[in-house]
């Protein structure tokens, strides 16, 4: 089955461990474009729970709005060897957000598919992605093409993932 949206998340679940940013992105098959980009602030939360809910929020409103024809394609998250010790006594939050992410798609019935950074990052530079006008240098930033809303690097590599899924694995079965 192919999907008409895609919902790309390139999650950061760092609440206590560093007020993370999520990006998000809806790319629209038939348009070859992204029709809404947005983050998620941990800082802007009092609690862990409810900076999770509010990824669960994206997740279900999008659903809601698209039914079966969209599929959620959600960053993984690796743990590198030159990063490992760096990672000493790390509570794992984004580990821990995907893993609520996951469940809920799940519990839901919602398509979600997990894609490494390393699958999107080089492949789908900014370089390559202005190249394919899906976002616009602005100043020291981007914008996207449609929307012309400033985006930051999690947008960015929120969009990365979808544009990756809907180019290589957006298929009728």
């Amino acid at each position: 089955m192919s999907y008409d949206f895609i919902l790309g998340i390139d999650p950061s679940g760092a609440f206590r461990e560093g007020k993370g940013t999520t990006g998000w992105c809806v790319l629209s098959a038939e348009q070859k474009a992204i029709t809404k980009v947005d983050q998620i602030e941990a800082l802007k939360f009092c609690s862990q729970e409810e900076y999770w809910k509010e990824h669960l929020h994206v997740i279900k409103t999008h659903k809601n709005k698209y039914k079966k024809r969209m599929c959620v394609v959600i960053e993984d998250y690796l743990l590198y060897s030159q990063l490992a010790t760096s990672q000493t006594n790390s509570r794992f939050e984004t580990c821990q957000l995907i893993g609520v992410m996951k469940y809920f798609c799940f519990a839901n019935n919602i398509k979600y598919v997990m894609q490494t950074a390393s699958q999107v990052k080089q492949r789908w530079s900014d370089k390559i992605l202005v190249h394919k006008g899906v976002i616009i240098p602005n100043g020291k930033g981007y914008i996207t093409s449609i929307t012309k809303h400033p985006i930051n690097e999690h947008c960015r590599d929120a969009i990365r993932h979808a544009w990756h899924f809907n180019t290589f694995k957006n298929k009728e079965d």
